[in-house]
């Protein structure tokens, strides 16, 4: 594939090509013009009133250079599917201009939560009407009563409540909306034409009769006409063809003679069910037997073209002799472009007139016609419909046509062989359900087909079903070791999945000892789950050989999915060992991996996306960060694994609270903490959940949080912690591992949040060592920072500790531990620097100071210091209270500015800043005032 959006069908991204001959309709072109200045324009009419038709002209009319771009979407049933819905969506806005950035959103067609991803597309439109752009966007979605979908209506009701002013929405629909119709006449935001409207009027008659259908009719038969039909323009075309083949003269029911059209006209009456039925049946009489059969034959085809009627054709003559004598050995190809002449209900679908479809209404009486007439054959033409589509490589619909033949061995057959690459492409939603509607008579003796399946619901995180599928494939019991070992692959990703770690390591290495080498899917699987669950256990060595192996597996295989998850929980790993660097390296190239191999739009990329958010978070790139996270949360719901969707919400909590936007962060971890409730999740990433939880839970405590936590998560929180310290204090020998390190340093923030230093030392100094032993250098980092803020009455543990972290720190490039503990450690650290004079990690610590917050740090977040004095009226910066501490060390003006690598005429600035706070004439009175407030 070329892109991520290859599996698209581009042309329901066409609008439908003008007819030489149409009929101008200037009155209705006009309205549409004006109805650019609101947002909706909705034309609504039952089928055959000419909707697409006059969309299209006004589409085309208004498109001059710097006016009007058309987007234009034509919809089926297929998308009350929201992710293939969405995924259309954008195509349909690239093909009008939309920014390049609409593609790196989804190109994919995996299903989605619209309300997540939406208000990005939004976004990316409003930021191009901020540009000097002068054209408006219109957005067409044609045949819109298809659409039932819930998701759908409601992310259609957002976007018209959201959209940008140069954007407008046209619907054509054969029924009402359920959409705020009301509301937007009311403020007189909505264009609406409706079968009145449409209709055609005695003038439009005589053009359409006269120019587009070539009668030579009188006006006054042509009024009548109009009269009788209503302006309905598809009645008017079908008895226009019945006119076109009238013999010259035609009896009428009382046995007159009569002219043959005004007979016609004269007799023609009726509801429009009954017209229709009637001119259908007369139409095709009147076709040649030829053109009669391929009519009837190929309407169980959604979209038509030459080779495909053909082959559909062939199948026919087979098994029935009337096709084979009136086959007429046509070309499909030149029979389709003969029945678009010839104004037979066929629209082209492209520009080069390969593919077309027939009106839908057309078809559904040329298919009730088929099975009256060839009842034996519909399914025959199925049959050859779903080979030729295989043929051609179009899996997803060759699926659906032998699923609509009867031929569930043959559906079960395709997507057995064609698993890996539809997971490749994203399509887990299509595989579920089309495995799920698979009869179990057709899965239960196909193992390897249960172990698909197993392999599709693990990946959405449906453990349960994935385990009773490979209960299915193990009661088949054929002796063959590679599909044993497939079984217990599979038994290895669902321990992972559900936290048995030492289970899954087990299984793992009974599924590589089973698989031959050939089983590259099945044994980078195992690799996989052998990797996760060394990682959890802390082998870090191992887990790295693990995944490394899984990378050359995939690249073996050629299967991007395989690949990019190898790449992403290497880096994982990498991270895990302090390796910022290497690990944002390779997330980088993981994601150029599948961007080369047209994944880049597809859902299981959250976890790759979520992961780099990471590192770029601990590397305090917030924002981009940020925006990572928000395509991940989306990606995650079309690739709707828990665990997947629990990390990035729980990295998108962490984001926000950095943010200072903690009733964002609450709803993202109440997101993270109900997939925590109820769903399995690896041990560490539902510590991780109950870790950002407490976290949260805490900075809410503050008086300028002010609560923001509903009651809810907040006694989860509370519960949390209660638990926490009764299992530690009937465990305190207990080795940690790495859900340990991070329960602990939580419990140490509650100390130090509640001022008990003395409480949080023994758990901080603990996890430092274990977790530098291990190789685990975040934690290693983050307790050595908490250790330096409980040891503030121990001035050797203190310093001690801040030296090592920040030489750690400083080698790997991590700023986010620091600058998340806030302005107590933004006061620890000025102090130390104040007290250290040259060191190593001065620079280091310099840009940390410089990286906290602009307002200056208040008293009270002061560590408290013997014989503290009153408060400061207006607090001293971090920056003045590292001069201060230079000051009272005797150094001069010219000494502070080299030890701070500043301007000497910025530390005069500070001295003077520092005088003034403190009421001082100099630096010595300042210096013994700074002594009596604590300060010193």
């Amino acid at each position: 594939m070329a892109d991520g959006s290859a599996w698209l069908i581009r042309t329901k991204l066409y609008a439908p090509p003008l007819r030489a001959q149409a009929v101008a309709r200037p009155r209705l072109l006009a309205r549409l013009q004006a109805g650019l200045a609101g947002p909706l324009t909705l034309i609504c009419a039952p089928a055959g009133y000419g909707k697409t038709s006059l969309m299209a002209a006004g589409a085309a009319a208004g498109s001059a250079p710097g006016s009007l771009r058309c987007a234009w979407l034509s919809l089926d049933e297929g998308d009350n599917d929201s992710g293939r819905f969405l995924a259309y969506l954008v195509a349909a806005l690239q093909t009008a201009g939309a920014p390049a950035a609409l593609g790196e959103l989804l190109r994919g067609p995996q299903p989605t939560q619209l309300p997540v991803l939406l208000p990005q597309i939004i976004n990316v439109l409003a930021a191009v009407n901020e540009e000097p752009v002068n054209e408006e966007l219109l957005l067409v979605l044609d045949d819109y009563h298809v659409i039932h979908a819930a998701a759908v209506h409601a992310a259609v009701a957002a976007l018209l409540e959201h959209a940008p002013p140069h954007l407008h929405l046209a619907i054509l629909t054969r029924s009402d909306p359920p959409l705020p119709l009301p509301r937007l006449r009311a403020r007189g935001q909505l264009l609406e034409l409706r079968a009145a409207d449409l209709r055609f009027t005695h003038a439009e008659t005589r053009l359409f009769l006269h120019e587009t259908m070539g009668l030579e009719l009188a006006d006054s038969l042509a009024v009548a006409l109009a009269e009788r039909t209503e302006g309905w323009i598809a009645g008017l075309q079908l008895a226009a063809l019945r006119l076109a083949q009238q013999t010259p003269q035609q009896t009428t029911p009382t046995g007159e003679q009569a002219d043959d059209a005004a007979a016609f006209v004269q007799h023609f009456a009726g509801t429009q069910r009954y017209i229709l039925d009637y001119l259908l049946e007369e139409v095709l009489e009147r076709q040649p037997p030829a053109v009669q059969q391929f009519l009837l034959l190929t309407s169980p085809l959604a979209r038509l073209c030459g080779p495909l009627c053909d082959a559909v054709m062939r199948s026919a003559a087979q098994h029935d002799k009337r096709v084979a004598a009136a086959a007429g050995g046509e070309n499909g190809g030149a029979l389709l472009a003969a029945l678009e002449r010839a104004n037979l209900f066929l629209t082209p679908l492209d520009d080069e007139r390969r593919w077309y479809r027939y009106h839908q209404l057309f078809a559904d009486l040329l298919r009730a016609r088929l099975h009256e007439q060839f009842p034996h054959l519909a399914s025959r033409l199925q049959t050859a419909a779903a080979s030729w589509l295989e043929a051609e490589g179009l899996i997803l619909e060759a699926v659906d046509q032998a699923m609509a033949a009867g031929e569930p061995e043959w559906a079960a057959r395709l997507v057995e062989q064609n698993t890996a690459e539809l997971l490749a492409r994203g399509e887990l939603a299509a595989l579920l359900g089309w495995i799920s509607a698979l009869p179990d008579e057709v899965r239960r003796p196909r193992p390897r087909l249960c172990i698909q399946q197993a392999y599709a619901l693990a990946f959405a995180g449906r453990l349960d079903e994935a385990a009773a599928a490979l209960a299915l494939a193990e009661r088949v019991q054929t002796g063959d070791p590679a599909q044993t070992g497939a079984v217990t692959a599979v038994h290895a990703m669902l321990a992972v999945m559900r936290g048995r770690d030492a289970e899954a390591v087990t299984a793992a290495e009974q599924a590589l000892a089973l698989l031959p080498a050939a089983s590259l899917w099945d044994r980078a699987a195992a690799c996989w789950a052998l990797g996760y669950a060394q990682r959890e256990l802390g082998r870090l060595a191992e887990a790295q050989s693990c995944f490394e192996m899984q990378i050359d597996l995939a690249r073996r295989l050629g299967n991007v999915w395989t690949l990019v998850t190898g790449l992403a929980d290497l880096a994982f790993v990498l991270r895990t060992q302090g390796q910022l660097r290497e690990a944002r390296a390779v997330l980088e190239e993981a994601l150029l991996a599948a961007a080369g191999q047209g994944a880049a739009g597809l859902g299981y990329l959250a976890r790759m996306e979520a992961a780099l958010a990471a590192v770029l978070y601990e590397q305090n790139e917030v924002a981009a960060a940020h925006k990572l996270l928000a395509a991940a949360v989306a990606h995650c719901r079309q690739w709707p694994n828990p665990n997947h969707i629990a990390f990035a919400y729980v990295l998108l909590a962490r984001v926000q609270r950095a943010q200072g936007d903690l009733a964002g962060a609450a709803v993202s971890i109440g997101e993270a903490y109900y997939v925590r409730s109820s769903s399995s999740l690896t041990r560490v990433l539902r510590c991780l959940v109950e870790v950002e939880l407490v976290r949260l839970y805490l900075a809410c405590r503050t008086p300028a949080a002010n609560g923001q936590m509903s009651g809810a998560l907040t006694g989860a929180a509370e519960a949390l912690l209660a638990q926490w310290r009764h299992e530690s204090a009937t465990a305190p020998g207990t080795a940690l591992d790495e859900c340990a390190e991070l329960i602990a340093l939580t419990l140490a923030r509650a100390a130090l949040a509640a001022g008990q230093p003395q409480q949080a030392l023994p758990w901080v100094t603990r996890t430092g060592a274990g977790a530098l032993a291990v190789g685990r250098m975040g934690i290693a980092i983050e307790a050595l920072i908490l250790t330096a803020l409980a040891g503030k009455d121990s001035p050797a543990v203190e310093q001690a500790a801040w030296e090592q972290a920040l030489q750690l720190a400083a080698e790997r490039g991590y700023v986010r531990l620091f600058l998340d503990e806030g302005p107590t450690l933004q006061q620890s650290l000025a102090h130390h620097l104040a007290q250290i004079g040259d060191s190593a990690a001065r620079p280091f610590a310099l840009r940390l100071l410089a990286a906290f917050p602009a307002e200056p740090l208040s008293r009270a977040a002061l560590p408290a210091r013997p014989a503290p004095g009153a408060e400061l009226p207006e607090p001293l910066t971090a920056r003045e209270l590292e001069v201060l501490h230079l000051l009272a060390q005797g150094l001069t003006n010219q000494e502070i500015a080299r030890r701070l690598i500043v301007a000497p005429g910025t530390v005069k600035a500070h001295t003077a800043a520092i005088y003034r706070k403190l009421d001082a004439a100099n630096r010595t009175s300042a210096v013994a005032c700074a002594r009596r407030l604590g300060i010193l």
